[in-house]
Parts: structure tokens; sequence; C-alpha cells
């Protein structure tokens, strides 16, 4: 009698190799199946004939002969060889024209879907074949010529009684070989072959556990990974495998692999699995320009140190401490790609360290069974579950070097791609290096590198509290805030067709760039940072792109032809001392004149970054301990100053003299005081030599906030003395 049980065992066990280890082959006369019909339920098998050069003592044989007896008693499979054939010692023999057929119908493992297997092999081969305990050894398995599978998949119409009753999911008699009413002809359909399959030290359990709870897929999956664990396999080799296939949307696609080695399968672990060369080839259908062809190729895989122990872990299977690492590395070289007009290379594409960090069984599997199984399970229940489970894994490093792509639109490369320390709970870096675009039309970019670092996600019971929130408070968006320690990007450059920026003449590109952008953060609170430093170095603004014409038509005359801007800030604040600081505000414009602020407040609580909206009342009660303002000249603000008294019609010191006149009119609040008249002379003489100036505010003691805000309604004059306000004399 064949039930899900059975079946589903028989396929995850079922492989040649697996197969030997079929029943006890203790005292089993060697045996061999001619092309003979099935007896009818009840009747005694024919007995086969005895191959010529057989040896009644020849435990090899007898072990192949109880396999096939095993496998051809299955009411869904059938099993045939045209000969056994002892070896020349106890543990060697093979066998010939070797084909096994199994019917799944629907039900079995799809209620959709009834399927047919076909294995086939023309010489199987073994060698150092015995029994030991509950194992059966294999000093080498083989297939000198090829090992065939023929996959088809035939859809059925659910409800139509098709070898049994679809509705209540109770299989009966296996469907013939003629399609079945409620069935269509196959429409999938799939073919593997291996050629020269060798298998070497090769031990499998005797039997094919029983699966304990058909009914739920993820114990499907742990008892079949248990049973995988019991497997060892010192090396296996073939020289060439294919797998081609069709699906039901006219998909049809094909894979060669050549040179493939295993080496150390053991207790669930493989220590070094390679493949040298792989192709793959998929015709698309359905396009206007009828069937688009995709090719992929890699020249090579070599996949080292992976574990199905933790997984066994995951699905409720037992922890073992110490295995926590599930792929130690996996490298991809000479990959390259084609569809339609679209090609591509990568050079090479390495993965590090995937492991889990907590060996729990993940409540995403508990989930699925009961989903698959018909319980009813909340969609976002199941979601969540997912992402609960995703984050229990951990990336050590995705590593790509050398994309290069080409299409008609234009051309992209990246030296390299990085990602490392992926976990749930952050990314330690992701970056590339030397990224550069091409477009057709003349322009480009290019970016020397581009990264950030030290990424920390929020929970993601803080992520579902916001989103379960209409009008989420402060708290809950501070929590739902992921954090930044560094974003780098350096040596950007961009390339523009003059016809994409407005007002610039016709003829060559433009060109532009940004040197630098940095931004450092650390001491979150609440996820706000408590350090911070951004710097944005060697903007380039092309003359030509410059908005304000009168600008652009000096820097045209001087001959410049970009105009290149520099900007940073610092801020901290020390828990210690409460003090918020405000460091070197600056903006640099080359040759243009530089401008730079520092402030420094006092008894700023931490209050400031756990309830942010409470900013201004903080601010009120904070005290203004220092500030400096510094004004430093250059050659284009000269220059600029000299056009507009020559426009006028004026001396460059009578214009001076209007300047400063109207600063003088736009801090009317000050006229009278004496931080007034100095601010108006520095001003003047500035505009007349743009050299430098600089103002100190240095109150002693510190002045609290709440005064300065009270001056400035009652006493706007006073407001300079009180903070020790004056004009340094240039140096």
């Amino acid at each position: 009698m064949c039930d899900k049980t059975n079946i589903k065992g028989l396929l995850a066990g079922l492989g040649i190799a697996a197969g030997l280890a079929l029943g006890d082959a203790a005292g089993i006369a060697p045996v061999f199946a001619q092309e003979q019909p099935k007896p009818a339920p009840g009747a005694t098998s024919p007995a086969p004939s005895q191959s010529s050069s057989s040896r009644a003592d020849n435990r090899a044989s007898q072990l192949l002969a109880k396999w096939l007896t095993a496998l051809d008693a299955e009411a869904s499979v059938s099993a045939r060889v045209s000969a056994i054939i002892p070896g020349d010692r106890q543990s060697t023999a093979s066998a010939q024209d070797g084909e096994i057929s199994i019917s799944v119908p629907a039900g079995m493992l799809s209620d959709a879907a009834h399927i047919d297997i076909d294995i086939r092999f023309e010489t199987m081969e073994v060698e150092g074949l015995r029994l030991a305990g509950d194992r059966v050894h294999a000093d080498s398995v083989s297939f000198p010529a090829s090992l065939d599978l023929d996959v088809r998949i035939s859809k059925v119409d659910i409800g139509t009684d098709v070898g049994g009753n679809a509705e209540d999911g109770t299989p009966g008699a296996p469907p013939p070989e003629t399609t079945q009413p409620g069935t269509t002809a196959p429409s999938e359909h799939f073919d593997v072959s291996y050629e020269e399959l060798v298998v070497e030290g090769l031990t499998l359990p005797l039997t094919i556990p029983t699966i304990s709870d058909n009914s739920k897929p993820s114990h499907v999956a742990l008892e079949f990974l248990q049973m995988l664990r019991q497997v060892r396999v010192a090396r296996s080799f073939i020289t060439q495998a294919t797998v081609s296939g069709t699906t039901t949307d006219g998909l049809a696609s094909s894979v060669v692999y050549e040179d493939m080695t295993m080496i150390g399968l053991a207790d669930g672990r493989i220590s070094e699995q390679s493949v040298g060369r792989v192709r793959m080839l998929e015709e698309l259908p359905g396009s206007a320009a009828g069937t688009e062809t995709i090719e992929i190729g890699f020249d090579g895989i070599v996949l080292r140190g992976m574990d199905i122990v933790p997984l066994m872990a995951l699905l409720g299977g037992p922890a073992e401490e110490g295995r926590t690492t599930i792929l130690d590395r996996e490298e991809f070289t000479g990959i390259a790609f084609a569809q339609g007009d679209t090609r591509g290379t990568i050079g090479n594409i390495l993965v590090e360290d995937v492991s889990v960090n907590d060996l729990s069984p993940i409540r995403f599997a508990e989930l699925l069974d009961r989903d698959i199984t018909g319980e009813k399970v909340d969609e976002e229940e199941l979601g969540i579950a997912a992402l609960e489970a995703l984050g229990n894994f951990q990336l050590g490093r995705f590593d790509i070097s050398d994309v290069e792509f080409a299409a008609p639109d234009g051309n992209v490369s990246v030296r390299r791609l990085l990602v490392k320390d992926l976990d749930g709970s952050g990314l330690g870096e992701v970056s590339f290096d030397g990224l550069n675009i091409e477009a057709s039309d003349g322009g480009s970019v290019n970016v020397g590198h581009a990264g950030i670092s030290g990424l920390t996600f929020p929970p993601l019971a803080a992520l579902l509290a916001m989103d379960q929130n209409s009008d989420p408070t402060t708290e809950e968006l501070l929590a739902a805030m992921p954090t930044v320690g560094k974003v780098l990007l350096s040596a950007i450059d961009v390339t523009a067709p003059s016809a994409m920026v407005p007002g610039a003449p016709s003829g060559e590109p433009l060109e532009g760039g940004i040197s630098l952008i940095e931004l450092v953060q650390g001491g979150f609170v609440s996820n706000i940072p408590t350090r911070t430093s951004a710097i944005l170095d060697g903007v380039v603004l092309p003359t030509d792109a410059v908005d304000d014409p009168e600008l652009r038509d000096i820097m045209t005359r001087l001959g410049l032809q970009d105009l290149e801007i520099n900007q940073a800030v610092s801020v901290y604040w020390d828990p210690d001392s409460l003090e918020l600081s405000i460091a070197n505000a600056t903006i640099h414009i080359l040759d243009g004149g530089t401008a730079s602020l520092s402030l420094t407040l006092g008894n700023v609580p931490r209050t400031l970054f756990t309830s942010p909206e409470m900013a201004e009342v903080v601010l009120a009660g904070a005290t203004f301990k220092s500030g400096n303002l510094r004004f430093r000249g250059g050659e284009l603000l000269d220059v600029i100053l000299d056009e507009q008294a020559k426009a006028a019609g004026i001396s460059r010191a009578l214009l001076a003299e209007g300047l400063a006149e109207a600063a003088r009119a736009e801090i009317g609040l000050l006229a009278g005081s004496a931080f007034e008249a100095q601010l108006i002379a520095a001003v003047r003489s500035f505009l007349r030599d743009p050299d430098e100036f600089e103002v100190e505010l240095a109150p002693t003691p510190p002045v609290p906030m709440t005064e300065l805000l009270g001056l400035a309604v009652t006493n706007p004059k006073g407001v300079p003395e009180r903070l020790g306000a004056r004009v340094l004399s240039p140096k």
C-alpha cells in the first residue's frame, strides 16, 4: 500500500546511492527484474532469471537485487534492470540498463498536479559495498555513461476524481500511462542528465526513516535533513550535468554544469563543493520581437563549509553549541550574461559567513505549517514572523567586483560593491567603488567611492507600534528611527550635455563635481546624534551653469571655468559639562572668501534629545557662553566690488561707504552703541580692501538665554555689551 508518508519518504531518500540502503540484504539471493508486468494483488512474483556470471555468495549483487525488489514492491514505483553482474570480489557488482519509474498521483505532493519521474542508467558499478550495523557503505558508486532523470508534471482539475478522491486528498490507484480525465497533457517537463558520475566513500542509513508528522511541511523538511545528516561522502565527481525543461507559461531553460566535485560530506556539513563551468540559457516567449533569450555563464563556483545543522535547529531540531554557521564561503568567478542588446560581465562574487544568531525554533515555520495545512493564519502575523526569521540570519560579507554592463542607452561599470556585517540589528558597511555611468547622449557620472557604515536598524516592535498608530508620539517616532554612523562619498564627477542646463551655451558638455561629502555621527541619545561633523568639499559648478548672469559674466572675464565651494560644520554635546558646541560652521568659495561661525551654549540638558519637541523650552533655559564670527575676503569678491563701482560710475571708496551705511540701517536697533560703531568701521574697511575681520562674543559670566531675550525686547542696545561683543582688528 502506498500512502503520503511512504511516497514522500521514498522521494526524499531516492537517488541511486540512497536506494542502495533500502532493506536488509541478509540471506537474499541475487535477483534482477526483467521487463515483466507487476503481479496482481495477492499473486506471487515470478522468480527472475540468474545471470550466467552471477555467484550466489556475491553480497554486492544481493544488495542491488534487494534494493530493486524493495523499490518494485511499491505500488507507485516500477524498478527493473536487464542484468545484475557480480564482480570479481564479494563487494563489487554492476547493474545494466536500469529504469526506475515513479508515479505520484494528485493529492500526494500536490493536490493540483500529477507527477511522473523516470530514472535511467546504462551501467551502475559498485565497489566495496557492505553492511555495518544500521549503515550501508560503498567504497565507490559510479555511472560510467550517464544517469538520466525525466520529470513530467501534469496539472489536475481540482474536484475531479483522478486516481482517488481529490476533494478529500485520499489517493487511489495510480493513473495509467495515458492522460486521465481531469488532467491536461504534461504541461511541465524537466530532464536531468549526469555524465560520468562517481561517488566515493559513501555511507547511508540502512532504511529510510518514516516521516512522523507528514501533515506539517516543516516536520517533513526537518526529518529529511535528519536523514541527510546520516549520509557521508568522501568525494564525488560529475564530468557534466545538464538540466533542461519547459514550464506552463512556455519558458524553456537549460543549464550545463561541468566538472562538479564535492569533498567531505559528513554529519550534515560539506567541506567543499566546486563547479568548473556553468552555462545557462532561458527562452522567454511572448515578446513583440518573438522569443527573447537570456544567457548566463560562470567560469567557476567554489563553496566551502556548508552546514545544515543550524537550519535543523530553526525547524525545531536539537541545537548544537558552536554550530551556528550555515556557510563559510562561496565564490563565483567569471560571470557573463546577455539579453537582447544588453551585455554584462562580473569578475567575482564572494559570500562569507552566513550564520544564525539565535538557534531557537522560528515562529515562522510553525505559522507556515498552519497556513499550508488549511488553518486560517493572519497574513500580517505571518509577514511579521517572516521578518523575525530573516532578522535572525547574519551575513558576514558580500563582495562583488569588476561589474560591467553595456546597453544601447549607455554603459555602467562598478569596480567593487561591498556589504559587511548585515543582520536584523544593523549593517556594518555598504559601499561601492569606481562607479562609472556613461549615457549615449554624452552625459556621464563617475563616483570614486560611496558608502554608509555603522547603520543600526530600529527594533521590529518599534516599527509595528508606529505603523499601528495613526498619530504616533515623538517617543514612538524616535524609537522607529534608524541611526547612521558614517556617510562618505568622494571623487564625484558629472558631465552633462549643454542642452540639459538651462541658459548654458550650446557646444561642449559641462563638467562639475564634488571632491568629498562626509557625515560622521555618534553618541546617540534616543536615536539622535550628540556628535556630528559634516563636510562638503570641492563642489565644482561650471561657470556656464551659474544662475546669476552678472556673476557668470564676471567669472568669464576673469577666465574662471568654474566656481568651487567648500562647507563644514561640527556639533557636539558634552553629557558631563552639558555644553552644546557648534564649531567652525564654515562656507568657503575658492578665491571668493570665507565665513565661519562658532558658538557654545551651557546648561543644555539631555531633554533636548529625549524630547526634541521641547527644544524651544530647553534652549530658553540654556546659557550663552561664547561665540565667534569671522570673514575673509578673496580675489573674486574684490573683482565683484570693482565691477559694481564701475557700473555705478563711482569710486571703490564711495561704494564701500554706501554699502556700510546700508548695513547700518539693517542693524538700526543697535544704533548709538559702541559695538555699532566698531562693526560699521570694520565693514567699511573690509569693503575697501577685503582682507579679514572678526566678531568675538565672550560674556562674563555666561548669560542666560532668557536674559538675552528680555534685553532684545526692552533694551536692544544692551545686547552687545551683555554678550561682551567686540570687533577684532584685521590680522
